[in-house]
């Protein structure tokens, strides 16, 4: 077996299935938690500029259904890229290999959820927050496989 994979005329070598799998979960994680922290400082300004105290906004954002829906989109959308370098840095098992970085996601938001206090956010929101990570690891290494299957 060859230690190089190609990509988009490129070519990038692929490492060790552990390698590759901690790469496409901390890129999908670091990319998710960058996006969503953004969008969700902006939506806490926004209740404030609309009169809500500052001191309410956090609980006040995840009473918000339509905010948690759209939260739960944008994160799906940017867990792909996790899924993605998974599989596209990997020489072999290109699938299994992102859901295992997204089942290490999902892991930690896992985690996430077992602080020792009541969290504002609703049971829904949390079980899809842990659910989704791996289905979009999943397309994210769809994407990549057809992306080179393209290439050849």
């Amino acid at each position: 077996m060859t230690n190089e994979a190609k990509s988009s005329g490129q070519k990038i070598r692929a490492i060790r299935p552990v390698t590759a799998v901690l790469i496409g979960a901390a890129v999908g994680n670091a990319l998710s938690y960058v996006v969503l922290f953004i969008f969700g400082l902006v939506f806490l300004w926004v209740l404030v500029a609309h009169g809500v105290p500052g001191n309410e906004s956090y609980a006040r954002a995840y009473e918000s259904t339509s905010y948690l829906l759209f939260a739960h989109v944008v994160g799906f959308l940017c867990l792909l890229p996790g899924g993605l370098w998974a599989a596209k840095l990997s020489e072999s098992s290109h699938i299994r290999n992102a859901v295992v970085a997204g089942a290490l996601v999902a892991a930690f938001v896992l985690l996430g959820n077992l602080v020792p206090y009541s969290l504002p956010i609703p049971l829904w929101s949390r079980v899809a927050s842990v659910v989704l990570p791996v289905p979009a690891f999943i397309l994210g290494a769809m994407l990549q496989r057809r992306s080179e299957a393209r290439v050849h």
